[in-house]
């Protein structure tokens, strides 16, 4: 019920922001076609000078050198609506959240310690930036750009196309294999990182009494060992991302 309410919450957020969305996915379509249209130049491109065509090849340079001028402009744009497009989620979330804590019932607050909702608040929304910065990105250029390249190798030599084709579902296999335990391990981080900033945030909030009873190498020891914990929960997981 929980994770239905938040689904429906991520979404309204999404549909005020939709408009941003469809012209950065239009933008995107748009670049992997002149990527893809370069791609096809170059062919002409070579032969033009092979034959040693001199109006043929100024012809070509003048059609690719205007494609990139327009492809720059196209990705710069691009990249300026999704930045807008994902700073926008992020307030509207960090709104949310805002509004969630203040009227959240005191017994919920106590649950969980100051410090894993210092996490979520910082590392939680980090990986959500990255995502909206980067992986986004990926996720609406990289299909397109994909199925465009596709067709034009079947245009050149379907045969070919067919035999690299092969390779694609060992690909998604291994791919599938490892991203479970890398969505573990990342899991094992989140929670090392809370725990992390929970003795940080006990230690800054009880300051007089640390002094007090002169706790700070117990603390400090207690600190140290959850920054290991973290690190080697980090490092297992760079392991499998790497991969």
């Amino acid at each position: 019920m929980k994770k239905l309410k938040l689904k429906r919450g991520i979404l309204s957020i999404v549909k005020i922001n939709i408009r941003l969305l469809i012209i950065t996915l239009i933008l995107s379509i748009i670049v992997s076609f002149t990527k893809i249209y370069l791609i096809s130049l170059e062919k002409n491109f070579t032969d033009a000078i092979l034959v040693k065509n001199k109006d043929l090849f100024i012809k070509i340079f003048t059609r690719i050198l205007s494609i990139i001028v327009a492809k720059i402009f196209l990705e710069y744009s691009k990249a300026y609506l999704l930045g807008k497009f994902s700073e926008n989620i992020l307030r509207d979330i960090r709104n949310e959240i805002g509004k969630k804590l203040i009227n959240v019932k005191i017994s919920y607050i106590e649950k969980n310690t100051t410090g894993d909702y210092i996490s979520r608040l910082s590392n939680d929304l980090s990986l959500i930036q990255g995502f909206l910065s980067s992986s986004l990105n990926d996720l609406l250029y990289h299909p397109i750009t994909f199925i465009l390249g596709i067709i034009l190798a079947i245009s050149i030599n379907w045969k070919l196309t067919l035999f690299c084709f092969a390779i694609i579902p060992i690909s998604i296999i291994l791919a599938l294999i490892i991203s479970k335990p890398v969505e573990k391990y990342t899991k094992r981080q989140q929670e090392a990182l809370s725990d992390v900033n929970s003795v940080a945030q006990d230690a800054i909030s009880g300051i007089t009494i640390v002094k007090a009873f002169n706790l700070e190498k117990i603390l400090f020891n207690k600190y140290r060992k959850e920054l290991v914990k973290s690190f080697k929960s980090w490092l297992i997981s760079a392991r499998f991302e790497t991969l």
